[in-house]
């Protein structure tokens, strides 16, 4: 019996459209914005190890046991080349006879790379922490212009994502022996 889906593509939009709101506001909402974001980039990347949840691999056990987003995708990326690419589906009618008829899908499903999640999870997660010893004394503040920035940067992408047509659409070939 297959296990019930997690909508975590749903997670995600919620995620995105709180950060969204946290970064019409100012001051320390910013930096809530960043934990949001940070949020639905996991989110995405347990929607495509999801896929694979009924494939019996010790790389697939190995990405279900991290919470990283990168860590999630590199397990995958063992055990299937292709877990993290963005792939094009495009599909026809059959006419009569046979022969291939008018497009009735042409569209992307958009995924982010293991090396795109580590730098924005990483990015985001920059902005969470306390300043250091040698940063307050330094005078270093964190320069809001510079987060909001950041944050819309990944959330354009986040937005790229989520506003696919299709998702989830790349699953491995599974053995027929």
């Amino acid at each position: 019996m297959q296990p019930e889906l997690i909508p975590f593509r749903d997670f995600a939009r919620t995620h995105v459209a709180a950060a969204r709101k946290l970064l019409e506001g100012g001051g320390p909402q910013h930096r809530y914005a960043c934990l949001e974001i940070r949020l639905a980039i996991e989110a995405l990347a347990y929607a495509v190890l999801q896929n694979y949840s009924e494939d019996d691999s010790p790389d697939v056990h190995a990405a279900q046991a991290d919470w990283q987003p990168n860590k999630v995708l590199e397990a995958l990326l063992n055990y299937d080349p292709m877990a993290d690419m963005s792939i094009r589906v495009v599909m026809r009618t059959v006419a009569p006879g046979g022969d291939p008829g008018e497009i009735a899908i042409d569209a992307v499903d958009q995924r982010f790379t293991a090396d795109w999640a580590a730098k924005a999870h990483r990015s985001m997660g920059s902005f969470l922490h306390q300043r250091t010893i040698r940063e307050v004394r330094r005078g270093k503040q964190l320069d809001e212009t510079v987060l909001r920035r950041e944050a819309e940067r990944v959330l354009g992408t986040l937005c790229s994502i989520l506003n696919s047509s299709v998702s989830d659409v790349l699953r491995p070939q599974r053995s027929m022996a």
